[in-house]
């Protein structure tokens, strides 16, 4: 009997361990950078102007840390750039292809299952670049050893 006993708690106590395990393995994984995007490659401002925003897209979408994006100036006497993150939330409505993905199997690739519209909150890495002299400067975006670049022409005061 002494021999049964112990034999169930070894039993249990594998399984206790495999179920503690068995949280989502995606919690844990971090999603690196593969590439990075400005919106706009070109921006031309006049001294003391209105800075102007560059948004950064990090790809793939599920990229780990979106907000680890370093933003530099070739030429700080032109213009000086700083960092911000902002936060979107975009409800995306099921398309065509996943409402008929609903007779196959879901479309879990585009987020949405079953048809159902998502929810998703997006960190959009934002650059703002100030301008402080007449002259072009290059200002750059890097995440990781990624890197994307925008010229920026500051013209005098007219």
């Amino acid at each position: 009997m002494k021999n049964w006993f112990s034999y169930l708690c070894l039993v249990l106590g594998i399984m206790m361990t495999f179920m503690s395990c068995s949280e989502d393995e995606n919690d844990h994984i971090v999603y690196g950078v593969g590439a990075i995007a400005l919106d706009k490659t070109e921006v031309t401002l006049t001294v003391g102007g209105t800075p102007v925003e560059l948004e950064a897209t990090l790809l793939p979408d599920n990229v780990t840390h979106k907000d680890v994006v370093m933003w530099t100036t070739s030429d700080s006497t032109v213009a000086i750039v700083s960092g911000d993150v902002e936060v979107r939330t975009v409800v995306e409505e099921p398309s065509e292809d996943d409402e008929a993905s609903q007779e196959g199997e879901p479309s879990y690739s585009q987020g949405k299952s079953f048809g159902q519209p998502v929810t998703r909150i997006l960190v959009i890495p934002i650059g703002i670049v100030k301008p402080v002299g007449p002259g072009t400067a290059t200002i750059t975006a890097t995440a990781e050893s990624k890197t994307a670049t925008c010229t920026v022409t500051v013209n005098p005061i007219q």
